[in-house]
């Protein structure tokens, strides 16, 4: 019930006009901590089959909704002070819940970044992955 709260209220905030990276990222930010409140609690449900898979297909549906946002960011603002946040979130989420390939080429821009140490160590780790996922060890 509180996910479900914290996402209308999410919608309600947000549902103007969204018009700055600033407004972008606080909207992919926002519904994603709220999936990720979600998440939590569906990890609890006993439920099996069809309770599980749909809390499962819902939480999926909701982060790909975050990743429109970051990657309208990444998109119309490159030189925003929220892109590296923005692509690592997308990378992130790639990585989940679409593809590795497209994983790979989004974490490999984040540590092509010059500026963003922030985040590389984080993005080296899950390339790797992503290699030995693929049993790619060239």
């Amino acid at each position: 019930m509180k996910f479900l709260f914290l996402l209308l209220l999410c919608f309600r905030v947000f549902s103007q006009e969204v018009v700055s990276d600033k407004d972008l990222y606080k909207k992919g930010e926002a519904i994603q901590e709220a999936t990720y409140e979600n998440n939590l609690q569906s990890d609890y449900i006993s439920g099996k089959g069809k309770v599980k898979e749909k809390a499962t297909l819902t939480i999926k549906q909701l982060y790909l909704e975050a990743f429109k946002y970051y990657d309208e960011l990444i998109k119309n603002y490159p030189d925003s002070e929220y892109y590296a946040d923005a692509l690592f979130e997308k990378a992130n989420i790639e990585y989940w819940y679409k593809s590795h390939s497209e994983a790979r080429e989004s974490f490999t821009k984040i540590v092509s970044m010059v500026n963003n140490t922030a985040y590389k160590n984080e993005a080296l780790v899950i390339l790797a992955t992503i290699a030995i996922d693929e049993k790619n060890y060239s």
